[in-house]
C-alpha cells in the first residue's frame, strides 16, 4: 500500500445543482483561502443555508500512478499549509450562544459526488449529529470538528471509497465539498486552511514488464513462478 500524503486543493467551484437534491448551492465566501498556495487569512466562510463549495485539484502531477488501484479516500485536517495553525470546520468566535449552523461533507471523484459523508459521532460540546451521523449542527461559538486543535481524518478512510469509483486518470479533478443546510439566527462558520485529500492505493503490476511468455505460457496467465507471486517479481534471469 502507498498513499499520497495530505495535499490541499488548488481550485474551487460552487456545488450548484451537482448533488441532485433539488437545491442550487451558492458558493462559500473566500473559498481561495483553503488553497494550499494561499497565505495570510485562512478561513473560507459560510453564514447562510444552501451554500456549498467544492475544492479540488489536489493531485496534479501523476502523484497517483497510472494503473494504480485506489483503495481509500480521506478528507484530513492537518496544519495550515503555510505552517501556521490547525485546520478544522465549524463555527467561529463571532457566533452567538444561541446561533447554529448545520454542515455536511461530500467527496467528488471527478464526475460524481458521494452521498453525505459520516461524522465520527463522538461527543463534543455544542455539536449534535443526525441522519445517521451524516449531518452535524454546531451551536454556539468555536464549535469545531474534530476540535480546535485536534488533527486527523475528518471523513472517509484508507479502505473506504465512499461508494464511488476512483480512476487515477481523473485525479486532477478529485475533490471534497462542504455544504450548509440550515441556520438559526446569524452564525458565522467555515473551514480553516490545512484541509486536504489523502489517497491510499496499490500500484498495478503483472510481473516483469518485458517477459511475455515463460515456457509457452503467457505472463498474464501466470499467478506464481517458483512459488513467488508473479506480480512481486521484478526480474527473471536479469530480464525486467
Amino acid at each position: 500500500m502507498a498513499d499520497t500524503g495530505i495535499i490541499g486543493p488548488l481550485a474551487n467551484a460552487a456545488v450548484g445543482t451537482g448533488l441532485g437534491d433539488g437545491i442550487n448551492y451558492g458558493a462559500w465566501s473566500f473559498p481561495l483561502r483553503l488553497h494550499r498556495t494561499a497565505t495570510n487569512a485562512n478561513a473560507a466562510v459560510v453564514t447562510t443555508a444552501n451554500k456549498g463549495t467544492r475544492w479540488y485539484n489536489c493531485f496534479d502531477n501523476n502523484q497517483i500512478p497510472a494503473g494504480a488501484t485506489i483503495t481509500g479516500v480521506e478528507i484530513v485536517a492537518t496544519t495550515d499549509f503555510d505552517g501556521s495553525g490547525n485546520s478544522n470546520i465549524g463555527t467561529f468566535g463571532s457566533t452567538g450562544a444561541t446561533e447554529s449552523i448545520t454542515l455536511r461533507a461530500y467527496l467528488y471523484n471527478g464526475s460524481s459526488y458521494s452521498s453525505a459523508l459520516t461524522y465520527d459521532g463522538s461527543t463534543r460540546a455544542g455539536i449534535t449529529y443526525s441522519d445517521s451521523n451524516t449531518t452535524a449542527t454546531f451551536l454556539g461559538a468555536n464549535r469545531r470538528y474534530l476540535g480546535l486543535s485536534t488533527l486527523g481524518t475528518l471523513f472517509g478512510g484508507s479502505s473506504d471509497l465512499s461508494g464511488l469509483t476512483w480512476d487515477p486518470a481523473n485525479q486532477a479533478s478529485f475533490g471534497f465539498a462542504f455544504t450548509s443546510t440550515a441556520i438559526v439566527n446569524t452564525p458565522v462558520a467555515g473551514a480553516i486552511r490545512g484541509i486536504g485529500l489523502r489517497i491510499t492505493y496499490t500500484e498495478g503490476s503483472s510481473g516483469p514488464a518485458d517477459v511475455a511468455e515463460i515456457n509457452g505460457v503467457a505472463a498474464a496467465d501466470i499467478d506464481k513462478f517458483s512459488g513467488v507471486t508473479f506480480s512481486d517479481i521484478s526480474k527473471i534471469n536479469s530480464i525486467s
